[in-house]
């Protein structure tokens, strides 16, 4: 049966999976207006990518599509459209919460090179490493295009994008393009040109999930491990690891997550170093590809067992409103508004806002007293972001570190991503998050364009050949730098 045929048979079985609720377009319309409200007032970097006349443009011409009732995944697709233009990777849009994970959803795990689809394991006998054409009847570029949105990322770097919709394409797919039992793919294998055809059935979020442990781009086969084992130890855990490669001289501490206690996080980087020293390594690999931020102290910390001076990490912080807009619809306050927006800033007004001009935790921004004196490098990607993206600008920085991988998705002048205030909206209950203050960076290369992520100082692009070899390019690029001979 040909891709055509098979589409349309099961287009008529692929129906939708539960029920929309459907709002009424004055209570969309009521939904838009406190989102605009809320943006308006408390968004300290509103303007930062697109004018006041544009944004006001933009909601002006949302609202006049709404004529009919429209669903609540509709809506926040269009919420999705104009959070996409502001180009702030901590505004958060989440649908609402009967979209649960027991939906089922495209099961294929996905890798993103160069802007095209292909498999990340070898599964439903469909070979790792092939090229998904179309699914249904979009093209691989149409639907990494129509995704772009449901990532928020900072500024104009889309590093962060790409790797959002490898982690979460089949739950995406559901939202842009409906809820299916079934899927007719389009694809071909590796080094193969005539295009093959599968149908394949929807699964659950969490078994998608569980199944990730598989992806050939976790590269355990380039460590000598078994997946499951690599992707609990150094992929899914939260903690510091370190792990030695005597015969480079090297080390490799990957650190996941700065969301971690600090008192612990300190006695366990404390106890790493002590470790390094005594293995006399001579190269330090920190691998923060994974790490999506989590505690600034935590960063300060590491940070400090690098460097034998001072170091500074920001210019200033910045409001647009010393209270939070829009209360009546705020759902969670992580911290209180008086000690940590009004009173800390209120003395410091300036043009449109207000500025402070010191940073608090400067005085912590001290070395160790016998640092690691060798060679470090800091591999980073996409998914570095926040803090950790802010201890790749350290790194950055220094000039005695090497930074190698992508560009980070944390931007490298600014971000938003203190205070946050959780809301949700009164119609469609969908749910949002605002930061609401700005920080600007301390940089010492002011050339990098605006919109940028932090750029590594040495570009290693995934191929699909490391895909199918399981060759962890970063790495690999590390160890051939430190021993040319490397295998």
């Amino acid at each position: 049966m040909k891709l055509r045929h098979l589409i349309l048979f099961f287009a008529g079985l692929n129906t939708s999976l539960f029920a929309q609720k459907k709002i009424t377009p004055e209570k969309a319309i009521t939904d838009l207006t406190i989102f605009e409200n809320i943006l308006r007032q408390g968004h300290p970097g509103l303007y930062d990518y697109i004018s006041e006349t544009e944004i006001a443009t933009l909601f002006s011409e949302t609202k006049r599509t709404i004529q009919d009732t429209i669903t609540d995944l509709e809506l926040y697709k269009k919420m999705l459209s104009i959070t996409d233009k502001v180009n702030d990777g901590h505004l958060l849009l989440f649908p609402p919460k009967h979209f649960s994970n027991h939906q089922l959803h495209f099961p294929l795990l996905i890798k993103i090179i160069d802007r095209q689809l292909y498999t990340d394991t070898g599964e439903f006998d469909i070979p790792v490493g092939s090229r998904i054409h179309r699914i249904h009847d979009n093209s691989d570029i149409e639907i990494i295009t129509r995704l772009k949105k449901y990532i928020p990322n900072d500024g104009i770097n889309t590093t962060k994008i790409m790797k959002g919709i490898e982690q979460n394409f089949g739950q995406l797919l559901s939202y842009e393009f409906g809820f299916k039992k079934e899927f007719v793919i389009e694809y071909s294998p590796p080094s193969e040109k005539e295009k093959k055809t599968a149908i394949i059935s929807a699964d659950k979020l969490a078994t998608i999930k569980h199944r990730a442990f598989k992806r050939n781009s976790n590269f355990a086969a380039f460590h000598q491990e078994e997946k499951a084992a690599y992707s609990l130890k150094y992929i899914q855990n939260k903690l510091p690891v370190i792990r030695y490669k005597k015969e480079y001289h090297a080390a490799i501490l990957t650190i996941n997550s700065f969301q971690i206690d600090p008192n612990k996080f300190e006695l366990d980087i404390s106890n790493i170093f002590k470790e390094i020293k005594k293995n006399k390594v001579q190269h330090l690999i920190i691998d923060i590809r994974r790490n999506d931020g989590g505690m600034r102290k935590n960063a300060i910390t590491l940070y400090s067992y690098l460097t034998q001076t001072y170091f500074k990490q920001r210019i200033n912080d910045y409001i647009t409103s010393l209270s939070i807009p829009e209360k009546k619809y705020v759902q969670k306050v992580f911290l209180p508004e008086k000690e940590f927006l009004t009173d800390k800033f209120i003395n410091h007004p300036v043009y449109s806002g207000w500025k402070l001009n010191f940073d608090n935790m400067e005085t912590m921004m001290v070395p160790q007293q016998h640092p690691f004196s060798g060679k470090v490098y800091v591999l980073t990607s996409g998914n570095t972001f926040a803090t950790a993206a802010s201890f790749a600008l350290l790194a950055k920085n220094d000039k005695k570190i090497i930074t190698i991988g992508e560009e980070t998705g944390g931007a490298y002048y600014h971000h938003n991503g203190e205070y946050p205030v959780s809301y949700q909206f009164p119609n469609s209950s969908i749910r949002m998050v605002l930061y609401m203050i700005k920080t600007n960076h301390y940089v010492r290369d002011t050339t990098i364009p605006k919109g940028s992520g932090i750029p590594p100082d040495r570009y290693i692009k995934t191929t699909l050949r490391h895909i199918l070899d399981e060759t962890d390019p970063e790495l690999d690029y590390i160890y051939r730098l430190i021993s040319p001979k490397a295998p």
